[in-house]
């Protein structure tokens, strides 16, 4: 399995190739390369995310629901 260096996601098309990545890694044994890529694959599409789509915990709550 060939390794991608992927250190950050910046754009949309970033974050495809991340998570395309990410599904080929999926179910990999931890502690082994292709599971540390994966781990710090997901760190990158989580920080991305978080930045470019923040989720308000907030949202769609009806005051009594608070």
């Amino acid at each position: 399995m060939k390794k991608l260096e992927i250190t950050k996601i910046e754009r949309s098309s970033d974050l495809t190739v991340a998570l395309e990545r990410a599904d080929v890694l999926w179910g990999s044994e931890q502690n082994t390369p292709e599971g540390d890529e994966l781990e710090r694959l997901v760190e990158l599409i989580e920080a991305y995310e978080s930045q470019h789509y923040p989720i308000n915990s907030a949202a769609g709550l009806k005051d009594t629901d608070r």
